[in-house]
């Protein structure tokens, strides 16, 4: 091909010392046609290598810091969904939350996040996390600041929170406990554990509530922390 483009590069010469120039003009086009043809891809492969050289260079450098490089605030925001239809056999207890549509069977741990269990869902195990969502079956023990069964929700077991709701239509049945007071630096039992202590010492009362078209026997902490028993004993005195 180069050989070509020197005879047709010649031979244009030669007719424009003959001054033909109308066939020097040709003949010249001829030689730069195929001057293209021979080097133009060379051209283009050499510049498309040089660019991904660089791009497979920086991926490289990249590729083994991607784990290291997801900040803790990502990995903080992640949640865990249990789909429709799924039937999940496990704990979940990394996370900032869960989302529950299918069936689990294990324990959720989430001590800052928040768990839904949305229509539907179904847990069979404890849960202990900040907010606590009940929109479909529970069975088990829930620990939160917050518990909220919703309409269609269900908890069957234990309730220990601070803030406990049940939506027109939600139902419970089980024990409420007491959410727990601060613990003293000397104190080695804290949590829900030590709340259940003394709950129990305080009167912690079997509950069976539904609001669905009324109101059943409702049982509530006296506002003075004492329970039912103490209260009867109190009466009689």
């Amino acid at each position: 091909m180069f050989c070509l483009t020197c005879f047709f590069w010649t031979a244009g010469l030669a007719a424009l010392v003959l001054q033909k120039k109308t066939m020097a003009l040709l003949l010249f086009g001829l030689a730069l046609v195929v001057f293209g043809f021979y080097f133009l891809p060379e051209v283009r492969s050499e510049l498309m290598f040089s660019r991904k050289k660089p791009l497979l260079q920086d991926k490289t450098k990249a590729g083994p810091d991607c784990p290291e490089a997801m900040s803790l605030a990502v990995q903080a925001k992640m949640t865990t969904v249990i789909g429709v239809g799924a039937v999940v056999d496990g704990n979940i207890s990394c996370g900032q939350g869960a989302e529950i549509y299918g069936v689990l069977t294990g324990e959720i741990s989430l001590p800052e996040g928040t768990v839904r269990i949305l229509p539907g869902g179904r847990v069979n195990g404890n849960i202990s996390a900040s907010a606590i969502i009940i929109g479909g079956v529970v069975e088990g023990r829930c620990e939160g600041q917050t518990v909220t069964v919703l309409e269609q929700g269900t908890l069957r077991g234990t309730c220990c929170s601070a803030e406990f709701s049940i939506k027109p239509g939600g139902g419970f049945i089980g024990n409420a406990e007491a959410w727990p007071e601060p613990v003293s630096p000397g104190t080695r039992e804290g949590g829900c554990a030590a709340g259940a202590v003394a709950g129990h010492r305080r009167g912690t009362l079997p509950v069976c509530l539904s609001t669905d078209g009324g109101r059943r026997d409702r049982d509530v902490f006296p506002a003075d922390g004492r329970g039912a028993d103490e209260e009867h004993t109190a009466g009689h005195d």
